[in-house]
């Protein structure tokens, strides 16, 4: 028999289609095989109180294929058959009220880890500037003492350029120009040369 069945006397129903609620061969099978296990929140506490066989999952799940229209027919409807099945609606707020803690307990540790993760990004972007600036402090004096190095390279070797330049000039300059005293002894043989050709010319003619 549907929840909201047409054939039924209270005309307060008629304007929702049929919806099956549990019946006592559902509660005789446990109700939490096969569900989905992404609707477990929980982080594995062991301490968990045992639910009741038709809890809140159930009734969110019921919730949800009901219309929206007429919110206070609805939840009369729901309360009066759950009831009728032996199933208390205050078992299913008490479930209800123990989720909502485990969940708020959930909110709270992911709301401390993003804290702490927010944390960690803030010092390693912190680092991240001060590796920057270490960069680029290094590479300015990389730089700077490059230059030197290239600098002093290139006064050397115009010093180099400078000296056998000179060197070739004094070179050429000793070459053109007799020293001293080859010039004296040049002078001195020009003048015995000048001597014997006198004397030669003073000497008698043998007869």
């Amino acid at each position: 028999m549907g929840l909201f069945s047409r054939n039924h006397g209270d005309t307060e129903n008629e304007q929702f289609d049929e919806t099956d609620l549990p019946g006592s061969n559902d509660l005789s099978t446990d109700p939490f095989i096969g569900e989905d296990p992404s609707m477990d929140l929980e982080f594995g506490s062991n301490s968990e109180p045992a639910r009741p066989a038709y809890g809140i999952e159930q009734a969110i799940r019921l919730m949800k294929s009901l219309p929206r229209d007429n919110n206070e027919v609805v939840v009369m409807v729901v309360k009066r058959t759950l009831e009728s099945t032996d199933i208390q609606v205050q078992d299913i707020i008490a479930d209800a009220t123990a989720k909502e803690e485990r969940l708020r307990t959930q909110q709270k540790q992911l709301e401390a880890e993003i804290k702490h993760f927010q944390e960690e990004i803030s010092q390693r972007s912190q680092k991240i500037s001060e590796l920057l600036q270490d960069l680029k402090d290094t590479g300015d004096v990389r730089q700077r003492l490059e230059l030197a190095v290239k600098l002093e390279a290139g006064r050397a070797e115009k010093d180099a350029r400078q000296k056998q330049v000179a060197a070739a000039k004094s070179g050429a300059s000793s070459v053109s120009r007799p020293s001293a005293p080859a010039k004296a002894a040049t002078q001195q043989s020009s003048e015995s040369d000048s001597l014997l050709a006198d004397s030669l010319a003073g000497t008698p003619t043998l007869g």
